[in-house]
């Protein structure tokens, strides 16, 4: 989606939203191609869309309930959302299903970068985030802004 701000001192800016498991291969793209073609404006990415209606309280919720029940895993590691889908090209006769494709929502180097980004350091495990580092990285899960 891509909006227009009602913004008085740059009638160009224009504030777009990539959502989904687009947004972490596209919005790379998106705010370099944008940057290229002199546009000004924000980059909003939503990288867990699809995970607990992607509603920003449903997410700290749940950074804070795998805090409580993974308190000795690194915070860093890996993006604890999932991204499933099926792919219909693929179907296993045995099982009589399709194969169901999982990946993270969000990738490892951007995870971890993020997750130092809300205060959690190299290393540090779940049992030692903070109510407040588990919220910002929740917020930061579903609105990450880059300016364009």
């Amino acid at each position: 989606n891509i909006n227009d701000e009602d913004d008085d001192d740059d009638d160009d800016a224009a504030t777009m939203i990539l959502a989904g498991k687009a947004a972490s291969s596209l919005s790379s793209l998106a705010a370099y191609d944008l940057h290229n073609e002199k546009c000004t404006g924000s980059l909003f990415v939503h990288f867990c869309a699809e995970h607990l209606g992607g509603k920003v309280e449903m997410i700290e919720k749940d950074l804070w309930r795998i805090r409580q029940e993974k308190p000795r895993e690194v915070v860093g590691d890996k993006c604890p959302f999932v991204h499933r889908f099926v792919d219909y090209d693929e179907y296993d006769w045995e099982t009589e299903s399709f194969k169901v494709i999982e990946t993270e929502c969000i990738p490892a180097e951007l995870w971890a970068s993020m997750t130092e980004s809300c205060g959690a350091p190299p290393n540090s495990i779940w049992g030692k985030m903070s109510p407040k580092k588990s919220e910002t990285l929740g917020r930061a899960c579903c609105w990450l802004s880059v300016r364009v």
